[in-house]
């Protein structure tokens, strides 16, 4: 038997195969290297290069909230995304990428936020839309008084009010109402009420008291200057309440009359 021994190249082989796999392993720990080191020199570059500092922090529209207390509200809400936290507010970046909130529960008064950042001036406008008030909820249960928007959503704490001027509801319920939330749980009942109130006064009678009854019968009601208190039902506005009021002005003596309900669509009662 002849013993035939590999030549040249083939009985390198097995050497040139490691060599290749440690030339290609040094390649990938250097490549590695190299970007970690522009990784962190990038870091470095955007933490701590004056470049991306924000040079003014801009606030239009707000009268109850500073700068001093917007821009950190602002910021935690933004914190949910967590490289935000890294190079924290005074970058530009932390407000030139992602979403910024539209409201702050920490601040009921504001209805509406709207944050726009500007990379190359590297300013940051921050616009505020404030609730207005519309008028006074207040709570049977001592939680105390509140003022609502337009929307009924309740802002502020408020004083009890007597009079005609400022529209104010009594909520015979014992709830604890939540700021920044509207004050009944279902937003077309609020709608109903205003939209009632708005055709009462249009008609030329003076609301004098509104209540707000058990929400579980669904109904409140109004006492007019006029004389008689009118029950309303909170589903719905009654059809063609301008001509009812004008009816029932000119065939009823209100100074006699003590209560009109209008809770039963196409229906009327009165004693």
């Amino acid at each position: 038997m002849f013993a035939f021994q590999k030549k040249g190249y083939e009985a390198d082989y097995p050497a040139v195969r490691r060599r290749r796999a440690h030339r290609t392993l040094w390649y990938w720990i250097i490549g590695i290297a190299l970007s970690v080191l522009v990784a962190v020199g990038c870091a470095y570059f955007i933490l701590h290069f004056s470049w991306f500092k924000v040079s003014k922090f801009t606030i239009e529209g707000s009268s109850r909230i500073s700068e001093e207390e917007l821009v950190p509200a602002l910021s935690v809400r933004m914190l949910t995304i967590p490289w935000r936290g890294w190079i924290g507010p005074n970058n530009i970046l932390f407000w030139e990428f992602g979403s910024a909130p539209e409201q702050l529960e920490r601040y009921p008064g504001l209805k509406h936020v709207a944050v726009t950042s500007h990379l190359f001036s590297r300013e940051v406008d921050i616009a505020v839309e404030e609730r207005t008030p519309y008028g006074i909820l207040c709570e049977s249960s001592g939680a105390g008084c509140f003022l609502m928007d337009e929307d009924g959503v309740l802002f502020a704490s408020a004083p009890d009010t007597e009079g005609t001027l400022i529209l104010t509801i009594h909520d015979t319920n014992q709830r604890t109402p939540l700021l920044g939330m509207p004050f009944l749980p279902d937003r077309s009942w609020i709608r109903n009420i205003f939209s009632t109130l708005k055709i009462v006064k249009d008609e030329g009678f003076i609301p004098l008291q509104v209540t707000l009854d058990d929400l579980s019968f669904r109904s409140w009601s109004l006492k007019i200057a006029q004389g008689p208190t009118f029950l309303f039902a909170l589903d719905f506005v009654p059809e063609n309440l301008n001509s009812i009021l004008k009816n029932l002005s000119r065939k009823l003596d209100f100074s006699k009359v003590k209560a009109v309900d209008l809770q039963v669509p196409n229906r009327i009662y009165y004693r």
